[in-house]
């Protein structure tokens, strides 16, 4: 058997990183399939750097994956996957290890990844990495047809997404996920639908949203935390979507369980699918603990 080497994700490319993370995932509870053109809007939209994430490789085969994202002195890790074939044999571990070495050399402070509950072993192996939990996030979804209806709210008009993005900080008083902060709905916002509400011609809170070929994705979800209604507002917004894809259904991924417009979800007809923890690692802590 060629021996197993780790090497930059950079030098495989895009078309054969997304066929190895498509292989490790195809067996996941939430399976990945992603072409090459997919990959690379992945990459550039959640801040992925290829020369610093790792691909581990047999001979001339990849056989693994492990992703590293910045932006500043935070990082994160996605896509930690290892072909069914080659699993337990410790890859994983040695690529999440070799991304912990690059992060403290590059200087972060701070590296977080998300991983679902009942992922155990990815969890087990995390925590004897120096990984903590920091707070868990729901993966919500709205059934085909499970839309409650509520109140409507006056006012709510379409907007354009580039606009509403201005009060993004303002608005949101628990940090979103990675694939969902500012950044990453930056880099989307070209291909969002937006709604908002205004009051005095002051924006009240605000929807983005991807339409979908059966449904729809939630991306943001933002209302001015000082405003009296501020669920009320939410709902209205979540149902300011053309009837029709409400009632194909739609979803949204990881809501922080400390969202306070969690509550919004679940009245207007979401439900959880998944739930996921929020890990995060310190070189500088890690450092200080041996």
């Amino acid at each position: 058997m060629d021996e197993l080497t780790l090497k930059p994700a950079a030098a495989l490319g895009t078309k054969r990183l997304s066929e190895i993370l498509n292989q490790a995932y195809a067996d996941y509870l939430l399976p990945i399939q992603l072409d090459s053109y997919q990959f690379r809007l992945m990459v550039e939209e959640q801040d992925v750097d290829l020369a610093r994430s790792v691909a581990a490789v047999v001979g001339a085969t990849p056989v693994g994956i492990t992703l590293l994202s910045h932006r500043g002195a935070e990082g994160w890790l996605s896509g930690v996957g290892v072909h069914p074939l080659w699993r337990r044999r410790g890859i994983g571990r040695r690529m999440v290890a070799w991304a912990q070495s690059v992060a403290r050399e590059s200087g972060l402070q701070r590296v977080r990844l998300d991983v679902l509950e009942q992922n155990q072993g990815a969890i087990r192996l995390y925590e004897s990495l120096g990984f903590v939990h920091v707070r868990d996030m729901l993966v919500l979804s709205l059934a085909p047809g499970a839309m409650i209806p509520k109140p409507k709210v006056d006012g709510i008009r379409p907007e354009r997404s580039t606009r509403l993005l201005g009060s993004f900080s303002r608005f949101h008083d628990v940090a979103p996920c990675w694939q969902r902060d500012e950044p990453s709905i930056r880099k989307r916002a070209g291909y969002m639908v937006g709604v908002a509400l205004k009051q005095a011609k002051q924006l009240q809170g605000y929807m983005l949203y991807l339409p979908q070929v059966n449904g729809f994705a939630v991306m943001d979800l933002a209302v001015d935390p000082a405003h009296p209604q501020r669920l009320q507002v939410a709902e209205g917004l979540l149902l300011a979507i053309p009837e029709m894809q409400l009632a194909q259904g739609g979803h949204i991924t990881n809501v922080p369980t400390q969202d306070p417009l969690l509550p919004a979800y679940m009245e207007v007809g979401y439900r959880v699918w998944y739930r996921q923890h929020e890990m995060a690692w310190s070189p500088t802590r890690s450092s200080a603990s041996r």
